[in-house]
This record gives structure tokens, sequence and C-alpha cells, in this order.
């Protein structure tokens, strides 16, 4: 496969190109694992060298290592996944709401503590010349703590697509669309820490009670001015607006003058009828350096969404489950890390819209 060559990445570029860059390698990588797996007499460096020799991202992704800026042009390793989440964010309202909230890097630590938010005045003052500052104490609740977790998929492909001059096409669709749906799935949710998963942002928070206004339109706009008022306590940044595809299309449409200054997204991982509000200051999120891949072509699989223990300890065997070897496919994992935590939770409202 004759690929194009992937331009070295300018630190002052947009984040789109810094997030096209990091999911062309992410795919590429992926692509070198598998076929490496095909044929185990090349690795996936010299995968790599033979058809994406400018991709040094892709290859420090392989190979888990370090990348200099000065042979990125800027782009770090660290980066690495902040850009993949970045690039989810047209088909995933959770990366759009990770990337609009404080970002941090685990950067090896075990976990980060991160500051409540504490909206109180008091915290800074004016004074005159000469006179003593006050003292207060800003952190007065306590903090909250973000922790390593992997965000992981698996994607099976057949040798053919694997060695196709589609391949890099097909795990890029594949990549995004998987990742997108399994972050907004968990984010979006309501639930708890369960030392797996990261908690829903709405865990723990009730529904607010949505218009009875027989006019669609004006059920709308009070719906949305409750969930407004709601977020708007911690911050005087206007809310993101999550529901469903096709109930964000249908409130752009309506809005008389449009939505605006409100940003509306649409997330499949949403019933037809929920409507949410976040404020993006009050989430924070920490990421990891580098994703993880590995391919295995000898594995047998259980092709499920909430994939179960080919035999668990009761002797039960999963089902539909295949032989990647028999079926001549591959089997290519990815690991993200990632996590994130509601800082404030007057920093998310929602609501089950009856009325629009």
């Amino acid at each position: 496969m004759n690929a194009r060559p992937l331009p070295l990445v300018p630190e002052d570029v947009d984040q789109a190109t810094r997030s096209r860059a990091a999911v062309a390698a992410l795919a590429r990588a992926c692509i070198a694992s598998a076929r490496a797996t095909i044929n185990p007499a090349t690795n996936e460096t010299t995968i790599l060298q033979r058809h994406f020799r400018r991709d040094l991202i892709a290859k420090a992704i392989v190979t888990r290592s370090p990348v200099s800026p000065t042979e990125t042009g800027g782009v770090l390793s660290h980066q690495i996944v902040a850009d993949i989440i970045a690039a989810l964010s047209p088909a995933s309202a959770g990366a759009a709401i990770i990337a609009a909230g404080l970002r941090l890097r685990f950067d090896g630590a075990a976990a980060i503590s991160v500051p409540s938010i504490n909206a109180d005045p008091a915290l800074a003052q004016f004074v005159g010349e000469g006179r003593a500052i006050p003292v207060v104490s800003g952190l007065v609740q306590p903090p909250v703590l973000l922790r390593p977790r992997k965000l992981a998929s698996i994607m099976v492909m057949t040798r053919e697509q694997i060695e196709s001059s589609n391949a890099e096409v097909l795990f890029t669709d594949a990549l995004l669309r998987s990742t997108g749906l399994a972050l907004d799935t968990v984010l979006l949710g309501s639930n708890p820490d369960d030392g797996i998963n990261p908690p829903g942002l709405r865990a723990g928070i009730a529904a607010l009670t949505a218009s009875s206004n027989p006019d669609a339109v004006e059920a709308m706009m009070e719906d949305i001015e409750t969930l407004a008022k709601a977020v708007l306590q911690i911050t005087a940044a206007p809310p993101i607006l999550v529901m469903a595809p096709a109930r964000a299309l249908v409130a752009e449409l309506r809005a008389p003058h449009g939505l605006e200054p409100l940003t509306v997204l649409g997330s499949a991982a949403l019933a037809a009828d929920e409507v949410v509000a976040i404020a993006p200051v009050a989430v924070a999120s920490a990421d990891g350096d580098i994703p993880e891949v590995e391919s295995n072509g000898q594995a047998e699989v259980n092709f499920e969404t909430d994939a179960q223990p080919i035999v668990d300890e009761s002797g039960k065997v999963a089902v539909p489950v295949a032989s990647l070897f028999q079926s001549d496919r591959v089997g290519i994992r990815v690991k993200h890390p990632i996590d994130w935590v509601l800082r404030d939770a007057r920093g998310v409202a929602w609501l089950k819209a009856t009325g629009w």
C-alpha cells in the first residue's frame, strides 16, 4: 500500500489538523500491528517504515516510546490521546464536552487531585496600599480525584480488509465510531463510579420537571430555560445542551431565532426524550500518554458489545463465539487511558421533555 505521507505538524497548528494527524497515526499503528500478526516474519516498525515512514506518531504508538518535539515539529507524545479524543467531537458529544472542560494529563501519576468549584467572592479582595491582604482557605470543599482508567475496544477485521488499499479508511471509521459511542454512553449516563467505569455525569442527579405547556415551541423554550437556570448557578458561560440527534435537529429548527449562544449536540447515547444541560467548567478530565495497540489472530472472541468470558466460573459458555484463526480474521485491541469527574453537581441538569 502506497499511503500518503503524513506531513510534520508544527506546534501552532489548529486542533483539527492535530486531531487528524493523531487519528491517522492510530489507524496506521493498528494496520501495522494487524499486518504483523498476519505475517509474523515482519514487525510493526518495519511495516510502518515501508508504508508510513514519515509518520513518527504511529511509530511512537507501536513502540510505546516518547517522541522528540524536534522530530515531529512540536507534536508531543503526551498529546496523542488528547488529540484523538478531540477528533471524536463531530461524532461524540462526550468528546466535545471533555474538550470544553478542564483538561489535565496523568504523566505517570496514579491520581490527580482536582479542587471542587467554590464560587466564593471572598476568595479575592481589593486592598489598600500597605494594608494586609486577607488570607482565606480556597479549598473549602473536598477535592475530587482522577485516576487512570482504560477506554478499550476490539475491532475484528478480515485479512482482505487489513491488506486492502482502503485499510486506513476502514480503520479510521471503526475507531471513531466505536470509541465515540462508548465514550458518550458512559459520560452521559447516570451510573455511579463502579471502580471500572468513571461515573456518568448524571449520577445521583434527579431529573427536573419538564414543561407542560401545550405549545411545542413554548414548551421547548421553557424546558431550556429551566435547565439553563439550574447550571448557571456556577458559571455565566452558556451551557452545552445534549439530546438525541433527532431532537437536537428539531430543537434547532423550532427555535424562532436559533439557540445561540447555546451549543446543541446530538448523541445516540441519550433516550429520545432526554435533554441534558452541562456547564463545561464543572467537568474535569485527564488522559494518558499514548494509546495501546495490540493484535491477535489466534483467539476466540465473544462477539457482543457487553462481552463475557468465553467460559465463566460456573461453566456457562458465552455466545456467539468465533475463532479468529478459523475465520482468517484479526482482532485489534485499542486502549485509551482517560478519566473524568464532575467537580460540582450543580453543573449538570436534565429532564425528560414531554411537550416537544
